[in-house]
């Protein structure tokens, strides 16, 4: 994969001006490129208008957008790409829906889409051939999307004799990080009002798992926000406090490695931490059913802390929180997660693949 324009890191989805592995500023998109994907857009235009259906302004269907984000990826002929939106742009883009432009070069590829991630199965499917240009926007900007298998040497000769391009498919996709025009965007997370400080039961969901219904009170809630806000975590932001995850070394550190920064982890956070596992404690205790509540759920001092912001139309896969040393796993140190603002459908399977549990 190569960025340019920005940079995108895949470990946090953010954007920034500076590649993470060697410091430099990703290349400007040559002025040929943009020139394709802005002729592209117009002659989607056009075809809307000839078309004459459901489109009464192509404009709005299909926004106008200046790309200043590449992303370059290269398709091998086992190449696959799972269902996923492209969401990690600002949300004045994606709230303006500012489309995706797709280019594919060399072999064809099986293109899926639809509206629910957990089914591709019921996705309709496409061929996006060499040459072909693909682009979503307006309200199908949010749609799920995969790329199920290439067909191995399908490109024409002339297209893999004169680009010297190996069996594969070389697709770029093109997307404006933001928009300053005016649109309706969700607001900031911290400019939430918290107000609802009633009580509610707490949850024993499985051996080793409690959930804590409105354990933040307000004013809790509050200082958390405003923290967040001063730690510079803002819309769509991610951030680590404590010790840094490097996906490149697969270990941690004491500095970002982005800039170098050690910022911790602040004091009422450890003790809200702490408070909700003793909480916890007393729950089991009174509930029963378990031998030692501390061998349930082990008590823990964290060092370590995921800070993100998800916003209305995000989603997070199934997966473990395995990224941490052998001995925190084999001691069974819990994760302790902090929820804020709007509600979210949490699932929990026993086995990745299986039908969830779900609560909110």
């Amino acid at each position: 994969m190569m960025c340019l324009g920005k940079n995108w890191d895949p470990d946090s989805g953010l954007y920034g001006d500076i590649r993470r592995f060697d410091a430099a500023q990703p290349p400007k998109i040559p002025e040929e490129l943009t020139k394709y994907v802005k002729d592209a857009i117009a002659a989607s235009h056009e075809f809307l208008k000839q078309r004459g259906k459901g489109a009464t302004n192509p404009a709005v269907e299909l926004p106008v957008m200046s790309p200043d984000i590449c992303i370059v990826n290269f398709y091998t002929t086992s190449g696959k790409l799972g269902f996923h939106q492209d969401n990690n742009e600002q949300e004045s883009s994606l709230a303006k829906g500012l489309p995706v432009v797709s280019f594919s070069l060399g072999d064809t590829a099986e293109f899926l889409y639809g509206d629910v991630r957990d089914d591709d199965t019921k996705a309709s499917k496409i061929k996006l051939e060499s040459g072909d240009v693909l682009l979503f926007g307006g309200q199908s900007r949010h749609i799920f999307h995969g790329v199920s298998s290439i067909a191995p040497e399908s490109a024409a000769l002339w297209v893999t004799d004169r680009a010297n391009l190996r069996s594969g498919r070389l697709n770029l996709t093109f997307r404006q990080y933001n928009y300053k025009g005016s649109v309706n965007v969700t607001p900031a997370p911290f400019d939430t009002c918290v107000c609802d400080n009633d009580a509610a039961p707490l949850q024993h969901l499985r051996p080793g798992m409690v959930l804590l219904k409105k354990f933040l009170n307000a004013n809790d809630q509050v200082e958390i926000f405003q923290l967040c806000r001063s730690l510079g975590v803002n819309t769509r932001q991610f951030m680590r406090l404590g010790k840094k995850w490097n996906q490149y070394s697969n270990s941690y550190g004491d500095m970002r490695p982005l800039d170098g920064a050690q910022p911790d982890i602040p004091k009422i956070f450890k003790k809200l931490v702490e408070d909700a596992i003793e909480a916890s404690h007393e729950f089991l205790e009174q509930r029963g059913g378990t031998s030692n509540p501390l061998v349930e759920l082990p008590p823990m001092s964290p060092d370590m802390c995921t800070v993100r912001f998800d916003t209305i139309i995000s989603a997070i896969v199934p997966r473990q929180e395995t990224d941490v040393t052998e001995a925190s796993l084999v001691r069974e140190l819990p994760v302790v997660s902090f929820w804020l603002g709007d509600s979210a459908e949490f699932l929990y399977p026993g086995i990745r693949d299986d039908v969830a549990s779900k609560i909110d």
